[in-house]
């Protein structure tokens, strides 16, 4: 059985009307910067819209039907966002299993990013501090964008971005995300912005802190995948495993495995089932389906626990 779901939009301090001007859905005016496309998470659970669970959430039909998705985590485990970007965001970080869950009562937050379009700017990506109280006094004094590793990037590119890592977008992306199912995001600095209610945004130094991998020794690799060949793997780690395939007309894919996969639009505009996906739209696989067919013409993404 495949799933369908209607995406959830999230209200951004550094959002647009991207999603309303550019891909003609039906909001208000409001500034949004993030389509959450596969979401069980309790901020924001999407809503299947096909098939014998029709107007049920994706979290109700994980519980009561666990022997569809193959998994052992108690709680679903992964999401899809597309992010645009209309300003910076946060310099933040995310904390790792072990942190969330005694901390927050949440999943880690490990994510990637495949970049759908190229920006002006370099995004944030790690950090050459040698001491937290390094960063601490750097918060302080206001500098820290001293100790931020600047990276360029284009379309086409990815990066995996682990827990405990520095990372900031800046302006003008247009980002498909595969991330842990987590909304926890410690910010370290968020050059001194107000909300819509004219207060400055919290930070959150103290548990930032607690989690950042420090000194910064990870090799952040951006890897620009133009061209594929094939079925491509993009990343393999213990959260998740994610590969592109390019689509030009008909194409059958085989579903290894004994997971459920999601399926998820970089470019270009892919049926499925004869229902049509667009950029950043996405399906979720249940583990007793073998292969698929997919008719049209672009790139997606297909990620798995």
């Amino acid at each position: 059985m495949i799933l369908f779901l209607k995406s959830i939009f999230k209200e951004r301090i550094w959002g647009s009307h991207y999603f309303k001007e550019e891909l003609h859905y039906n909001l208000d005016d409001n500034l949004y910067g993030e389509m959450w496309s596969v979401s069980a998470h309790k901020e924001g659970d999407c809503v299947i819209v096909n098939k014998e669970f029709a107007g049920k959430t994706l979290s109700e039909v994980y519980k009561t039907h666990p022997e569809l998705f193959g998994t052992k985590d108690a709680e679903f485990p992964l999401m899809v966002k597309l992010i645009h970007t209309n300003a910076d965001l946060s310099v933040q970080v995310h904390p790792d299993d072990e942190y969330a869950r005694r901390v927050e009562n949440q999943f880690g937050k490990t994510e990637c990013w495949y970049f759908a379009n190229s920006p002006k700017n370099p995004i944030v990506l790690g950090h050459t501090a040698s001491s937290k109280e390094d960063i601490a006094e750097a918060i302080k004094q206001g500098t820290l964008e001293n100790l931020l590793k600047k990276v360029p990037v284009k379309k086409d590119d990815f990066v995996l971005i682990n827990a405990k890592t520095i990372h900031a977008l800046t302006e003008g992306l247009l980002v498909v995300e595969i991330q842990q199912s987590s909304d926890v995001t410690y910010r370290l600095y968020d050059y001194n912005r107000k909300d819509k209610n004219g207060k400055l945004r919290e930070l959150h130094v103290e548990k930032a802190l607690d989690v950042i991998n420090v000194p910064d020794t990870l090799d952040h690799q951006v890897v620009n995948y133009k061209e594929i060949s094939g079925a491509t793997n993009i990343v393999d780690c213990p959260q998740f495993k994610c590969d592109l395939v390019d689509v030009d007309g008909d194409l059958e894919v085989e579903m290894s495995g004994s997971t459920f996969k999601m399926l998820t639009v970089i470019s270009g505009n892919i049926s499925l089932e004869k229902n049509e996906l667009h950029v950043g739209e996405s399906a979720v696989i249940l583990n007793d389906v073998n292969k698929i067919v997919l008719t049209g013409k672009g790139r997606i993404i297909i990620s798995r626990p």
